[in-house]
């Protein structure tokens, strides 16, 4: 019996070494493998994946001058896996805003390209400041600079903002404001009609035949507004028959003759 325990002891005593090693073994196997796979990843992550071409939409090509293409070169050797869109775009246009110039698109093209294409910024209005400046102004409310007295080709909304506070290259936020622009660009059909916009306590467009539309700043229904504007002036066209003043403030329109 005691030979039989000391066999036993001395087949454990030799097993278990082996078992340890092999452990150790398939350890450093894996380790090996992760460690591998981390090189690989970084190797495709930063120096395959990554901004080595800017390109532009064909017709963006022409339109724009070579500093545009300076610009754009920034984004070179930048990993294109974790490039953020939105972020990036807003980089791009904060260097390109003093050409008037916003990013319509912007994609990644794997394995090694940034695509955008870029469009410049038209006016579509004339904002007069309280101290009787005006400027040029885009349908996303920002300033493109400033313009001079003759604002024939474009509709002037007043408003209480003071020139000081009006900067070229810069966003009017406020919302009454950027509410007036997205109604006016909804009203394109009918833009040689309108007179002046006001920008106060509520906003009111007057129409070159004397007629008064008056809504709120909050453009949540700005659908609703464009349609009843243009539907109206349709019809008061048809009769011939135009009232002093349109309330749209209300569900429905107030009209006053």
């Amino acid at each position: 019996m005691v030979f039989r325990n000391l066999s036993r002891r001395s087949k454990n005593y030799y097993r278990k070494p082996k078992l340890k090693r092999k452990r150790v073994a398939i350890f450093i196997y894996f380790f090996l493998s992760f460690l591998l796979f981390l090189l690989l990843a970084y190797y495709l992550l930063f120096k395959i994946f990554v901004v080595k071409n800017v390109q532009l939409e064909e017709n963006a090509q022409i339109l724009f001058p070579e500093e545009i293409h300076k610009i754009l070169e920034k984004q070179k050797n930048k990993p294109l896996v974790f490039l953020n869109i939105s972020k990036t775009s807003k980089e791009i246009e904060l260097d390109i805003l003093k050409f008037n110039i916003k990013i319509v698109f912007l994609k990644k093209i794997f394995p090694r390209t940034l695509f955008l294409d870029l469009k410049q910024r038209k006016p579509i209005a004339v904002i007069k400041s309280l101290d009787d400046f005006y400027f040029r102004i885009d349908p996303q409310g920002m300033v493109l600079y400033e313009s001079d007295q003759d604002t024939n080709d474009f509709v002037v909304i007043n408003t209480l903002k003071s020139s000081s506070s009006i900067k070229q290259g810069s966003f009017l936020g406020v919302e009454s404001i950027s509410c007036a622009l997205q109604v006016l660009d909804e009203l394109n059909s009918i833009k040689e009609d309108i007179n002046y916009i006001n920008v106060y306590e509520f906003t009111e467009l007057i129409l070159k035949n004397g007629t008064k539309f008056t809504f709120s700043n909050n453009c949540e229904s700005k659908n609703f507004l464009s349609n009843n504007i243009k539907l109206l002036q349709k019809k008061f066209k048809e009769e011939n028959k135009y009232p002093k003043s349109v309330d749209l403030r209300f569900s429905n329109p107030y009209l006053i003759y």
